[in-house]
């Protein structure tokens, strides 16, 4: 992460506190593992491949050395924060100032309806909305999605990201071609 960005966190919005995760958090990483292996959530990624702990955090060191992205732990905001996820902004631009929302990955064992579960994807579109626009004065965000996935395609539509394409057999996933929804939003106060 850039050293100009810091600053910003932790970071309150949309009753959660986002904060980038330190190497040493082990507890925490291996729950993204765990979390990023259930099957519906690996459906949602480019890759099917099982993480293990030793290519999770090798993928952890290069993102969080790369200036051009912000990887964020999200916790509820309460007396006993929980962690609840990860999001993050990859390709930062800071001269054409965009960003893709990526890395996107939810506790899938909460219940339905809870702080982590129902409305979140809603409030972390909201947050990472936020972020990208008023603290990084942002022009644009952007997201690229799997078609196999129309309810996160939704889930950003519901937030006012718009449909900007289609990018017919992109992927290889499955030992299928697969079609990727472009979705995108524009800084409403430029």
């Amino acid at each position: 992460m850039d050293s100009r960005f810091k600053s910003f966190f932790p970071l309150r919005t949309q009753g959660m506190i986002w904060r980038p995760l330190a190497e040493d958090e082990v507890e925490l990483h291996k729950k993204i593992i765990s979390w990023r292996n259930y099957p519906s959530t690996m459906a949602c990624f480019y890759s099917s491949t099982l993480l293990t702990f030793e290519s999770h955090m090798e993928v952890f060191r290069e993102i969080t050395a790369n200036p051009k992205e912000i990887y964020l732990g999200i916790f509820t905001d309460e007396e006993s924060p929980q962690f609840v996820g990860t999001v993050g902004l990859v390709d930062i631009d800071m001269q054409h100032r965009h960003a893709e929302f990526a890395r996107m990955v939810l506790d899938h064992e909460r219940p339905v309806g809870s702080m982590a579960r129902g409305i979140r994807g809603k409030n972390i579109d909201l947050g990472l909305i936020d972020l990208a626009f008023n603290k990084l004065h942002l022009h644009k965000l952007y997201a690229e999605i799997l078609a196999t996935n129309p309810k996160v395609v939704k889930l950003h539509q519901v937030v006012g990201f718009q449909i900007e394409g289609i990018l017919k057999q992109h992927i290889w996933k499955d030992n299928q071609w697969q079609d990727v929804v472009l979705v995108g939003i524009v800084n409403p106060d430029e």
